[in-house]
């Protein structure tokens, strides 16, 4: 299953060696800390975040049906020209990015403090002719944002303030997913409210970051919705049929291609 399907033989001797070590490094562990008591307490722990992974599993899953089927509202769309987790490549994903890895971290810190300037600049992306709508945009999601950083303070000398606070709060991440809901429709790129809604509520500087560039760009090198997929796909397939003999290293290159 790490493997994504390679057969015994293609499969690197550390990966075998660090799943047998920590698997039994684990299971010798709970077996000496608590037995079967343990193991139970283990299994309810990890139900929690477990849950987060189905909930992102299921939409996944439902995407690539779509794909499967040739639906094309699907196929033919784009992603966003940056992602959310490039900051686990450290801005420098595999695909490239339109922007060098110092604008990445100042727009997501320009979000974290300024959030409203990344509003209206998203909102006049997805409506030129609506200058205004744009700064009404920005300037509640402003101050709806510095009054829940406010009332979540003033909780020390007042009772019950946190709940206006995350009340402010939730009113800012719904401009946010309504902000990015309008971006998605200009670019056609695919996805969903809920998608929008789940992000903004917890990642909301990384999401202003992504729309802000975005529409710097004008969408610059925004890939379709499976570019990626597609080229991984090729690259397992040559893997698997590899021979050896240096003839994958060719078929390598021409499935690339041909994904690209």
């Amino acid at each position: 299953m790490s493997t994504s399907g390679l057969s015994a033989s293609k499969i690197p001797y550390w990966q075998k060696i660090f799943w047998c070590a920590t698997e039994g490094a684990v299971a010798t562990g709970l077996v000496a800390q608590g037995g079967a008591s343990a193991l139970r307490s283990m299994s309810i722990i990890i139900g929690l975040p477990f849950t987060f992974v189905l909930c992102m599993m299921v939409p996944a899953l439902y995407r690539v049906l779509k794909k499967e089927m040739g639906d094309e509202d699907i196929i033919k769309s784009k992603r966003f020209n940056t992602q959310l987790l490039d900051i686990l490549e450290f801005f420098q994903p595999n695909g490239g990015s339109p922007c060098p890895p110092g604008k990445h971290i100042g727009e997501i810190l320009l979000a974290l403090i300024l959030p409203g300037i990344a509003v209206n600049t998203a909102y006049l992306g997805a409506h030129p002719g609506d200058k205004c709508g744009a700064v009404m945009y920005a300037i509640a999601s402003e101050l709806l944002h510095k009054a829940w950083i406010v009332l979540q303070i003033a909780e020390v000398e007042f009772q019950a303030m946190h709940t206006l606070g995350w009340l402010c709060f939730t009113g800012f991440f719904c401009i946010v997913a309504f902000a990015r809901v309008e971006i998605r429709n200009k670019y056609n790129i695919w996805g969903s409210p809920a998608d929008d809604g789940f992000v903004a509520l917890f990642a909301y500087p990384f999401v202003l970051a992504q729309m802000k560039m975005h529409v710097d760009t004008d969408g610059l090198d925004a890939p379709t919705y499976f570019k990626s997929a597609d080229e991984m796909i090729a690259t397992m397939k040559v893997l698997a049929e590899g021979d050896g003999t240096g003839t994958a290293d060719v078929k390598f290159t021409e499935s690339v291609k041909s994904a690209a």
